[in-house]
C-alpha cells in the first residue's frame, strides 16, 4: 500500500470514528498518557460546556475535574495509562461552572503496561447520585421513628421492617420480611386484610384503620 493510499485509510478512518461517536449520547475522549485532550464528541463538548473543540482540545483532562476528586481522577489516569481497564465516578466541573456527578469507563490504547493514550466514555449520574442521596435520607427518617414502619407487597409479602416495628411487635426484621403480614393480625381482622389487598391490586385507595396485635410479645396497637 502506498503512503497515499495509507493516508487516505486513517483519514477516511477517522472520519468513521468521529461520526460513530457523535452518534453517542455519552461523552467521548481520547486522552494521552500526559492527560492532554486529543478528541471529544460533541456529546462531551455539550457536558464540559464548550461551544468549540479548540476550547477543549491541548488542555488537561485534570481542568475539569472538581478539586476533591482530582486526587482519585490521578488514580484512575495511571491505571489506565498502564495498560489495565478502569472506571471512576467524580464530579465534573464544566466551563460555565457547573457541577456534574460523573462516571468514567477507560480503555488503554497502546503497548500493553505503557498506553500512550487512551479512550474515555463518561456518563452523567447526577439525577442517579440524587436518588441514592433521597433514598438515603428516607431510610434514615424510617429507621429513627418511634412509630412502625413495615411494607408490603400486594401479596401482603413483608419487605421492610424498621426498628419501631421490632419493638411494638417483638420480631426482628429478619424474623418478620419476606413474612405474610397477617403474622401480625388478629384473626378476626385477617379477612378484612385479604379484602384491603384485592383493593390494592385492582389499583384502588385503601386507607383503613385497625387493630394488630403480636403473638410473640401479647401486645397490640394501631395499623393503618
Amino acid at each position: 500500500m502506498s503512503r497515499k493510499t495509507a493516508e487516505d485509510a486513517w483519514t477516511e478512518a477517522e472520519g468513521y470514528f468521529g461520526a460513530m461517536a457523535d452518534a453517542i449520547p455519552d461523552g467521548v475522549k481520547l486522552v494521552r498518557h500526559d492527560g492532554t485532550i486529543l478528541y471529544i464528541n460533541s456529546s462531551g463538548l455539550r457536558m464540559v460546556e464548550a461551544q468549540r473543540t479548540e476550547e477543549v482540545l491541548g488542555k488537561s483532562v485534570l481542568d475539569l475535574v472538581a478539586p476533591v476528586d482530582k486526587g482519585k481522577f490521578r488514580g484512575f489516569h495511571q491505571t489506565v495509562c498502564g495498560g489495565e481497564k478502569s472506571s471512576v465516578r467524580f464530579d465534573l466541573v464544566g466551563l460555565r461552572g457547573t457541577r456534574r456527578n460523573m462516571e468514567t469507563q477507560g480503555v488503554p490504547l497502546g503497548r500493553a503496561g505503557s498506553a500512550v493514550a487512551y479512550l474515555s466514555v463518561t456518563r452523567d449520574v447526577t439525577e442517579h447520585g440524587q436518588g441514592e442521596i433521597a433514598q438515603g435520607r428516607l431510610a434514615a427518617i424510617v429507621e429513627s421513628s418511634e412509630d412502625a414502619i413495615i411494607s408490603k407487597n400486594l401479596n401482603g409479602i413483608i419487605t421492610s421492617w424498621n426498628s419501631a416495628a421490632e419493638h411494638i411487635f417483638g420480631f426482628t426484621a429478619a424474623e418478620a420480611i419476606g413474612k405474610s403480614i397477617t403474622m401480625i393480625i388478629p384473626p378476626e381482622l385477617q379477612d378484612e386484610e385479604k379484602e384491603i389487598l384485592a383493593r390494592l391490586r385492582r389499583g384502588e385507595p385503601s386507607r383503613i384503620t385497625k387493630r394488630c396485635g403480636s403473638a410473640k410479645m401479647g401486645r397490640g396497637g394501631t395499623c393503618r
